[in-house]
């Protein structure tokens, strides 16, 4: 069961959170919302059903109301429900959004709630639909984004005006409830987000919008501090850069002054970063990973100081904090652990743990965890996960099964399916029990171009895909065994996303694995550039574009290299992967049926870049194993 949101009470005194698991029919994953008392540890379920119930926020006036996100009705919308001693027995829909509902916050007073509603479908398209001539034509504009003011009382539902030739993607109440701090993005989709993000404050009562922060690069995901001077938001801090390192920044709430960044020490790329104002405004509690970790930091804003709050060695993530800051409902996960709700005293930091989800879990073999270094072929420390099966005799060398991750710059973490940077994301991937159970070594490797070590490692895979990185592997390789854990004739290698691009280019250059799994993998960087949602990344990467750096292009593709390949290789796509396309697949499965080479290409319906439907997560892991038991044989 996976918990894929937590939040705590204002009195510190209960969470709420969603729980997703497989439903009855095998086929989906449902969500509920459950209540855990902080004190007791009782805990209790607050909705059921065959429907996605998440993002619980509680009312900040202490009433116990709690809103939430469900698409019970169809599209997503605002429910209410009162969680008293007998909450309602049905939540109330507060939303009929006919684009459904993307983002919602409480006004600080809990007395309306603000949300972002999708543009839908352009008039432009609608019209051609309705003539039966709906052709989509590239870069079209969409409708931007509407904000809402919901007044929770009396159902008054205000729309603000839009806002010229940009798309709201967050919304953020001032503490005195009168403005919005808000992300506008003026270019569409993934580039958008990358190149054209911006932060402006907008009148909660007309919409009138001020600009506070417009330059290069992104800046995003606004928060004020509990006085309401600043406002502090996550952003390449001016540089225009798909690779570029993203910092939380802080600039006075009337624009005074520029903005200072206070997270330089956190030299990492986390897009998806987590950062919260104390109460007093004095410090920023930043959540960033650190190696194959992941922690909650204190940064002193006067001193620019940093101090770790959190414990272990563990994947932490998801936090919140209770009105007074003092106590922070979270997400806790270790290699041994799936992800369970946490609820801690900021000073001093303990963890306890305060749902039961996984129980189960600390009664089955999930194998031996380590974490390994080593030197690569240039000296450089290279830091990675080692999980062996529990019945592993002294010294029986194994099979080893080499998983790759994505990204290229997603680390693999000391979280329970390792590659789980995220608490509790449900697991479509290459997770390392499903491998350990069935009597193999498995082996994660955190290769250069991998987040979590800074910045100067980070792109040091920058034009040299496949050079630097596949000897970071090899190395890892040769070391495990060289320590008698790996047996060098039963070596195999996979991947998803950058892990299958990896893949796919390493049995190019090595005829050392007996085995390769190529999930969502690029194998042609070239048309990978000409078809994929995101060809930025491709020439941030490449360090051009294919008419710059075509030598650099040919260089790094597999399908370049392709003819020297003798590894039996399965290759698996979504079928609606627009982030690296099935054709990418088909270009190499071709080339190896063409030379006789042991192949298969599975394509997965209803699926874009990953794979959530259970059915076809069971499908997939099933025809990995079996691929993997043909070639290179189960272990003991």
């Amino acid at each position: 069961k996976n918990v894929n949101d937590a939040h705590i009470r204002p009195d510190g005194h209960a969470v709420a959170y969603a729980v997703a698991a497989i439903d009855s029919s095998g086929r989906a994953w449902d969500a509920d919302l459950w209540l855990a008392d902080a004190r007791t540890g009782e805990t209790r379920r607050l909705t059921s059903g065959p429907a996605w119930d998440d993002t619980p926020r509680w009312s900040p006036d202490a009433s116990g109301r709690l809103a939430f996100a469900s698409d019970r009705g169809g599209a997503n919308q605002i429910f209410l429900l009162e969680t008293g001693p007998v909450p309602a027995a049905e939540p109330r829909a507060l939303t009929s959004a006919a684009a459904g509902v993307a983002q919602f916050a409480w006004s600080p007073d809990g007395t309306r709630i603000a949300y972002l509603s999708p543009g839908g479908e352009s008039e432009a398209l609608r019209a051609r639909r309705e003539a039966g001539a709906d052709v989509r034509i590239e870069d079209e504009a969409a409708p931007s984004s509407r904000i809402h003011i919901l007044d929770v009382a009396t159902g008054d539902d205000r729309e603000l005006p839009l806002l010229d030739a940009a798309d709201v993607t967050t919304i953020e109440w001032s503490p005195d409830g009168t403005r919005l701090a808000v992300t506008l993005q003026s270019l569409p989709g993934t580039i958008g987000f990358f190149f054209g993000t911006d932060v402006y404050i907008l009148d909660a009562a007309t919409g009138a919008a001020t600009p506070l922060v417009v330059r290069e690069g992104m800046d995003f995901n606004p928060r004020w501090s509990p006085d309401g001077r600043r406002i502090a938001f996550l952003s390449h801090d001016g540089v225009k850069d798909w690779i570029g390192c993203c910092y939380v920044c802080v600039v006075p709430a009337d624009g005074s002054a520029p903005p200072i960044s206070v997270s330089q020490a956190f030299d990492e790329r986390d897009y998806g970063a987590e950062y919260h104002w104390s109460a007093d405004a004095g410090t920023i509690y930043l959540v960033a990973p650190r190696g194959v970790t992941r922690h909650l930091y204190a940064i002193d804003l006067e001193s620019g100081k940093s101090a770790r709050v959190s414990e272990g060695t563990a994947v932490h993530g998801g936090f919140s904090f209770s009105a007074d800051g003092s106590r922070a409902a979270f997400l806790r996960t270790t290699m041994a652990e799936p992800a369970e709700v946490f609820i801690s005293a900021l000073t001093p930091f303990a963890a306890t743990a305060v749902t039961p989800l996984n129980a189960a879990v600390a009664k089955a073999a999930t194998g031996r965890d380590e974490i390994v270094r080593w030197k690569s072929f240039d000296g450089r420390e290279i830091e990675g996960i080692l999980v062996t099966p529990e019945k592993r005799g002294a010294g029986d060398a194994l099979p080893l099964v080499t998983v790759i991750h994505g990204g290229p710059s997603t680390p693999c973490m000391a979280a329970f399916s390792v590659q789980a940077g995220v608490p509790g994301w449900p697991q479509g991937e290459i997770t390392a029990h499903v491998f350990t159970a069935r009597g193999y070594a498995v082996f994660f490797p955190n290769f250069r171009g991998t987040g979590g070590h800074g910045r100067e490692f980070l792109r040091a895979n920058i034009g040299d895909w496949g050079g630097g990185d596949f000897k970071d592997v090899m190395t890892g390789i040769d070391m495990l065994v060289e320590r008698g854990v790996a047996d060098p004739k039963r070596l195999a290698i996979a991947g998803w996303s950058y892990g299958g691009t990896l893949a796919s280019y390493a049995i190019t250059q090595t005829p050392r694995f007996a085995a390769a799994l190529v999930g969502a993998g690029v194998t042609d960087h070239v048309s990978q550039y000409g078809t994929t949602d995101i060809p930025p990344m491709i020439e941030a990467y490449m360090g051009g574009a294919p008419w710059g750096v075509p030598d650099t292009y040919r260089k790094c593709s597999s399908v370049t290299h392709a003819a020297r390949v003798t590894t039996p290789t399965l290759l698996c796509y979504g079928e609606n992967d627009a982030r690296v396309p099935p054709s990418q697949g088909r270009e190499f499965y071709r080339i190896l049926k063409g030379r006789n080479v042991p192949a298969e290409l599975v394509l997965y319906p209803r699926s874009g870049h990953f794979v959530f439907e259970p059915a076809l997560q069971a499908d997939f892991q099933r025809r990995m194993l079996g691929w993997l038991d043909r070639w290179i044989g189960q272990g003991g």
